[in-house]
């Protein structure tokens, strides 16, 4: 709707007209779950630790592609490196002080992990828990779906069709047409 109005507003400025937004939205089932799973490992030194990781990284994957999965299954998110420092109290000259003191290496490996087969979640959870023992990390389990793309044109006409009926019905209340 555009009209002219009594402030000199022209006809057809970015000012004028009813403006709305259209929405949809689908619930579907989940076919697909991205499991972010990592370890850590801490070592006195950089090449301990990151020995350490890599050792329990490579136990985790052998037992995520034991459940079917491959090398296309499974991503690198993050691998990080850093220091380590504790602050014990020493006494300089009388005085109790705080100081810091590097006391080794932290390594965080993190995958994430493509699983299609719903129902073996659990088993492949726990089987990396086993293969990794303390040094597992489970992040986060996201379920989702692989391929959106057959869903969107409905729900483009769905919200195309929302933002027109929204339109109609502000152009009735305001007694103008669209």
């Amino acid at each position: 709707y555009q009209s002219n109005s009594s402030s000199g507003t022209p006809l057809g400025s970015s000012t004028s007209g009813i403006w709305v937004t259209g929405h949809a939205s689908i619930s579907l089932d989940p076919d697909l779950v991205i499991l972010n799973i990592g370890v850590e490992a801490i070592g006195e030194t950089v090449a301990r630790a990151r020995d350490r990781a890599s050792k329990a990284m490579s136990a985790v994957l052998k037992s995520v592609k034991s459940n079917g999965l491959t090398d296309s299954d499974v991503q690198t998110i993050s691998f990080n490196i850093y220091p380590r420092y504790e602050y014990p109290e020493v006494n300089l000259g009388g005085t109790l002080t705080r100081k810091q003191t590097l006391v080794g290496y932290t390594v965080n490996n993190t995958v994430g992990v493509k699983i299609r087969d719903l129902e073996k979640v659990g088993e492949i959870i726990d089987d990396a828990v086993n293969a990794a023992g303390d040094s597992i990390r489970i992040n986060r389990i996201n379920f989702t779906i692989e391929d959106t793309s057959p869903f969107m044109d409905d729900l483009r006409d769905r919200a195309v069709r929302n933002a027109i009926d929204k339109a109609e019905h502000f152009a009735t209340l305001m007694g103008v047409s669209v």
